[in-house]
């Protein structure tokens, strides 16, 4: 831009957007409403995330707690059913819990309860293990689909005001004034 101002070149072909200094010096040929387009590229941060991190993402830690609170307390309701019924499948504890456990793997028990209690019992667990599953491969895919970009600015203004990234621009250029970078 430089020759410009001292009216050494007669054309130019690089990017150069109209302001005020430049039209005192040349003629541009552009429209009376000149629009300045400005486009970014910015680095994404590097995922670090590890394969546990990736299997607990899609649900909330507090999501998490209440399942592990939730197979506790059916679990001690099958034990408490079995115990009352006299079934011995259930008399352990461990039992109860392997049962809970499973129908959240999906896995199933080869023992069921017999009681009527009991039977209501597993029924809704198993309600509420398939709308678990079904929830957690829906927001599993969701968030692998889709990756979540912060990006530290919305507006370009933004960009000049901030001073932890580093910002390229081409030399000679009105953006060189925008950003307020100085050059040697």
């Amino acid at each position: 831009m430089y020759p410009y101002f001292l009216q050494e070149a007669d054309m130019v072909a690089a990017p150069v957007s109209t302001t005020l200094a430049r039209s005192k010096v040349m003629d541009t040929t552009s429209m009376h409403v000149h629009i300045i387009y400005r486009s970014f590229a910015y680095r994404k941060p590097h995922a670090s995330v590890s394969f546990l991190g990736y299997f607990f993402m899609p649900l909330a830690q507090s999501v998490w707690l209440y399942i592990l609170l939730a197979i506790a307390i059916v679990s001690g309701l099958f034990w408490w059913i079995g115990l009352l019924n006299r079934e011995l499948m259930f008399i352990t504890k461990s039992r109860s819990f392997w049962l809970c456990f499973s129908a959240i793997l999906q896995q199933g028990s080869p023992h069921s309860p017999c009681s009527c209690s009991g039977r209501m019992l597993s029924a809704c667990w198993w309600f509420f293990a398939i709308t678990l599953a079904a929830v957690y491969n829906g927001n599993i895919m969701a968030s692998s689909a889709v990756a979540k970009l912060n990006i530290p600015f919305t507006t370009f203004e933004d960009i000049a005001e901030q001073s932890d990234h580093l910002i390229g621009l081409f030399g000679g250029t009105a953006d060189l004034t925008f950003y307020g970078v100085r050059t040697c």
